[in-house]
């Protein structure tokens, strides 16, 4: 379907709504040079700066073997497409001159790069999700019609996962992009005479991307397999099992060419391979798990990544699929139609999910859903066309009730992240927390940070130590280490709290007594409170985790309290 020149406008607002939504924000976390003037003087960042867990791993690591020499990232948890890519872009834009490893020794490769490094890879992150906005419009365009692409397209843009992950400097969005382009690509190659091939191969390396930042993304090969298999049957000529060959191959070439060591050190990417799978399919190392991570997983989709209404959309898409099938089985795989692209669409996502959502750890795994959130605005899209093909045919209430479904199905997911977005743009709280003890502890003192996602704090400015997770520290280990305050977050408490359908109470209690403890026995001098968060009871809702925790700070003696200005 050819745009016009309206379509074109809408597309490029649509775009510039998507980019304001994830670019906003996304200087998070930078340090205040007030309050870590050593650190930042030495290249380096204080440890807790607010940050995604795990950016530091795709930032740090092409930092160092750019400033080392050494080119194997020793880190195969997740492929390597972005770690190379962060790579190639400071080497070619001379990022690292002027750095030096030698201010890392002793110092947590969290506090090793620069803040600089990690917009750089939170823009391609953003790059990503945008991929994902423009594959998902022109995909329903294809499959369905322009209020369809409409609606898909403004889905995608507003859906909180996409938006929230799209800010951090991790693979996840980059995967989710790559899969909608992977998805568009195989479906242009069943409707486009021209170009078909340089669509399906095209397909095939936007899947192999897509498993070079996430393996379990690998599922959407299916797609392109199936669309391969269409081709064939349809045209049965050497050109064109030469190209769907090609198209196939491209896929695993691609992916060893984001991931080259899995040829150079084979036995460490599938050491950790066969680890991330271990975590995440069977719950090794976690001390809880259960057996229904795939409802936790769509519970959170629905009610919060995409809203309620869209998913009833996606239920009215599956049903127009199987309304508009075609009665002839001959003609099944003969002509494009809204029940084949449906059908290829639920064998990646049915494989996806009891495989990958039907995690044994569901709690902080968010980031699961994002390979298979843009089928679903997709799909959605397709039922919201259904939906309006059979409103009363009137003019004005047609045009309303059109405008008003839109409202309606994105309503929910942009609340959300406009929320997530709000919260971003502005301090987190450990860096608010971070001013009130510069200005009110008097430096040198001993600060004990208990529990993960804390205050940030220069070691030339605070003795400070940390416990972090399950670690819960004792009061007689606070008077051995001579604390003069403690600094409480609750993110781990709050973590465990909300996941009482797992975490069994009987380790709820032993949280909640902890905290009782810390309570009676040590003096509050100051509370920063966790801003409350739609979503925030869910434990997939890992936004409120991750940011703004709240904190509380405690003297411990009759001294450090009177010390406190």
């Amino acid at each position: 379907m050819k745009l016009r020149g309206v379509d074109w406008v809408f597309v490029v607002a649509m775009l510039l709504f998507a980019a304001g939504l994830r670019l906003t924000g996304i200087a998070f976390g930078q340090p205040d040079s007030r309050f870590a003037q050593t650190m930042l003087a030495n290249n380096l960042l204080p440890e807790n700066t607010p940050l995604h867990p795990d950016e530091h791993v795709f930032v740090h690591r092409p930092l160092k073997m750019l400033l080392t020499g050494k080119y194997n990232p020793e880190f195969f948890i997740n492929p390597s497409f972005l770690i190379n890519l962060n790579f190639f872009t400071y080497l070619l834009t001379d990022s690292g001159d002027g750095l030096t490893t030698a201010n890392w020794e002793g110092v947590s490769g969290r506090s090793q790069t620069p803040f600089r490094f990690f917009i750089i890879g939170r823009t391609y992150s953003a790059l990503g999700g945008m991929f994902a906005v423009a594959a998902v419009y022109a995909t329903a365009l294809r499959m369905r019609d322009r209020y369809a692409a409409l609606v898909a397209g403004l889905l995608t843009t507003v859906a909180f996962p996409l938006v929230q992950h799209a800010h951090y400097a991790t693979t996840s969005s980059l995967a989710a992009g790559f899969v909608a382009v992977c998805v568009w690509a195989s479906f242009a190659s069943l409707r486009q005479v021209r170009h078909r091939r340089v669509w399906f191969l095209l397909a095939g390396i936007a899947a192999g991307l897509a498993t070079g930042n996430r393996y379990n993304a690998s599922a959407v090969s299916i797609v392109v397999f199936l669309a391969g298999l269409v081709l064939l049957y349809r045209h049965r000529t050497r050109q064109m099992l030469t190209t769907v060959l090609a198209g196939w191959a491209l896929f695993p070439i691609t992916f060893v060419i984001t991931t080259p060591h899995i040829i150079f050190d084979t036995q460490a990417v599938i050491h950790d391979f066969n680890y991330i799978l271990g975590e995440y399919v069977g719950g090794d190392n976690s001390r809880f798990t259960t057996s229904m991570g795939m409802f936790f997983e769509y519970r959170y989709l629905i009610l919060y990544g995409i809203g309620i209404p869209a998913a009833m959309m996606v239920l009215l898409a599956l049903y127009a699929a199987w309304h508009k099938r075609p009665h002839q089985s001959d003609t099944w795989l003969c002509h494009n139609s809204l029940t084949l692209y449906t059908i290829m669409l639920l064998l990646y996502a049915l494989p996806y999910s009891l495989f990958v959502l039907r995690t044994a750890r569901p709690i902080d795994a968010d980031q699961l859903l994002l390979p298979i959130t843009p089928i679903f605005t997709l799909l959605a899209g397709i039922g919201a066309a259904w939906f309006d093909d059979h409103v009363p045919n009137f003019a004005v209430i047609r045009r309303l009730a059109s405008a008003g479904l839109v409202l309606i199905v994105i309503v929910m997911p942009l609340m959300m992240s406009l929320q997530f977005v709000r919260q971003l743009a502005t301090r987190d709280t450990r860096q608010i927390a971070q001013e009130w003890v510069y200005q009110h502890l008097p430096a040198g003192s001993r600060i004990q940070l208990s529990g993960p996602y804390n205050v940030p704090l220069d070691p030339a400015d605070y003795q400070w130590t940390q416990t972090v997770a399950s670690d819960l520290i004792t009061l007689d280990e606070l008077r051995e280490m001579q604390v003069d305050y403690v600094i409480l977050s609750d993110a781990w408490y709050i973590n465990n709290f909300r996941a009482d359908e797992i975490v069994p109470q009987s380790y709820r209690d032993e949280l909640q007594a902890h905290l009782d403890l810390l309570r009676q026995n040590l003096i509050e001098v100051a509370r920063i409170d966790r801003p409350q968060w739609r979503g925030n009871d869910d434990m997939l809702h890992t936004a409120s985790y991750y940011h703004n925790p709240g904190l509380i700070i405690y003297c411990t003696n009759a001294a450090s309290c009177a010390a406190v200005r």
